[in-house]
């Protein structure tokens, strides 16, 4: 069984609109200089995908 979405408020991550309804699937997004990044909520310390604001 998975374990449901758990955002880190701290680090300014959020759960974003685009996880699944089941809260199995979620992704964390979270407002960076110049950035926007996105990671895996079931794996918080893992790989982060950043986007440029400018793309």
């Amino acid at each position: 069984m998975r374990e449901p979405c758990i955002s880190d408020r701290d680090g300014g991550w959020f759960k974003s609109s685009y996880s699944g309804a089941g809260n199995t699937e979620c992704v964390e997004a979270a407002f960076r200089s110049g950035s926007t990044v996105v990671r895996d909520s079931k794996d918080p310390g893992g790989s982060v995908i950043g986007v440029s604001h400018r793309a």
